[in-house]
């Protein structure tokens, strides 16, 4: 079984165009979680619109006033309830591409988690950028991914057993995918997939800077990699 995770929040202009992107995929008996955290527009209208007995439609309330900390709480509570033997993160405003799911099946078979590249597109769909990892120069290696996240959420699958030492997510990380990807690295295998996968959408609303200069003050990026140093080696110590 595929297990695809998503978080939404008022996604209401790009979501229909990901769910048909991500359910023309997948098999009968595989699941797509969607996690909502109380959208106040036509995100919900547009789910049950489908009627696909794949979904599963979970109520998030989650009052944090940060957005990043919202997101990471958001598909915690998505992951929680997964069932299958591999599992996908989704963005809710993304395209997949049509070999998504297959191709990375392939790379599971012999890997813990597959990072895949993929191209950036605007609101109107042109390509922006044909690979995000050129562009951020991606590198898997654990410091290098402790000082500069090479991953991206909607470009990430991994297999059940790596879910079930991630959760529940430590309280201070900062971001959910660089705390999977990193403790897949520690722990496991990771394939790096120079092959475009996911058209990742660049907009206004976008949580993630997506290879864009950082907003976060110099004091705030120490915090957060002292937090996943921290918690990575709590989780190699809890093995010993």
């Amino acid at each position: 079984m595929v297990s695809v995770c998503m978080a939404t929040y008022n996604g209401e202009k790009y979501l229909k165009e990901q769910l048909v992107s991500v359910l023309q995929q997948l098999a009968i008996h595989d699941e797509l979680i969607i996690s909502d955290n109380q959208s106040t527009d036509k995100t919900l209208e547009i789910i049950a619109a489908f009627q696909d007995s794949r979904i599963i439609l979970l109520e998030h309330k989650d009052s944090t006033t940060l957005a990043r900390k919202r997101t990471i709480n958001n598909f915690e509570n998505a992951l929680r309830h997964a069932a299958g033997k591999y599992i996908f993160l989704c963005d809710q405003d993304d395209v997949w591409l049509p070999n998504k799911v297959s191709r990375t099946i392939e790379y599971l078979q012999t890997h813990d988690l597959v990072l895949s590249d993929c191209t950036l597109i605007d609101e109107t769909t042109q390509e922006i950028e044909a690979s995000y990892m050129q562009l951020i120069k991606a590198n898997t290696n654990l410091l290098a991914s402790i000082y500069r996240n090479p991953y991206m959420g909607c470009c990430m699958a991994f297999r059940q057993r790596l879910l079930e030492k991630a959760l529940p997510f430590p309280k201070h990380i900062p971001m959910h995918d660089q705390w999977l990807g990193c403790l897949a690295k520690l722990e496991y295998s990771v394939k790096q997939l120079h092959e475009p996968l996911v058209a990742h959408r660049i907009h206004t609303q976008n949580v993630s800077t997506s290879g864009s200069k950082s907003s976060y003050s110099l004091s705030q990026k120490i915090a957060f990699r002292y937090h996943l140093l921290y918690a990575l080696l709590r989780a190699k110590l809890a093995n010993k």
